[in-house]
């Protein structure tokens, strides 16, 4: 499951698009160009970002897909500018395509920044519904720990 859609990227992302819409080259009629990137790309981006949301979100113990409204809503914002990131960086351009981001990789800054912008909603997450399989006091760098506790 995506969180996210192509049309919302294109909201972040107007000067990829043609009328706001990414496009799949087309033979037609009438012929249409593809955009850079493609319609296939960005929904395929949109997939992969998401999974990348639901392990981080899984590694703090909740249980994926996100459907509760406002939790749902946030995800669906940060995967979409995330994608709408790599769409800049398609094209040359963007925070993804500085120096230190092609030094250190797009994926790893990516991973990174989703990893700590889950951390940083856990309670919120937990406040609006979202349902956590382990409290945080079982959770231990994201794997549950159970007390070794001989007598």
């Amino acid at each position: 499951m995506a969180y996210g859609t192509a049309a919302g990227v294109a909201s972040y992302s107007r000067t990829w698009t043609r009328g706001g819409v990414f496009y799949d080259a087309s033979a037609g009629p009438p012929p249409v160009a593809a955009t850079k990137p493609t319609l296939t790309e960005v929904n395929h981006w949109l997939v992969q970002i998401s999974a990348m949301i639901d392990t981080a979100l899984q590694n703090e113990g909740f249980s994926v897909p996100v459907t509760a409204t406002n939790p749902l809503n946030a995800i669906t914002m940060k995967v979409e500018t995330l994608v709408s990131d790599l769409v800049a960086y398609a094209n040359g351009l963007g925070r993804l395509y500085t120096d230190r981001a092609l030094e250190r990789g797009s994926m790893n800054l990516l991973n990174k920044e989703i990893i700590d912008w889950v951390k940083g909603q856990v309670t919120g997450l937990e406040n609006d519904g979202v349902p956590r399989t382990l409290p945080a006091s079982d959770m231990v760098g994201g794997f549950s720990v159970s007390p070794n506790r001989q007598k």
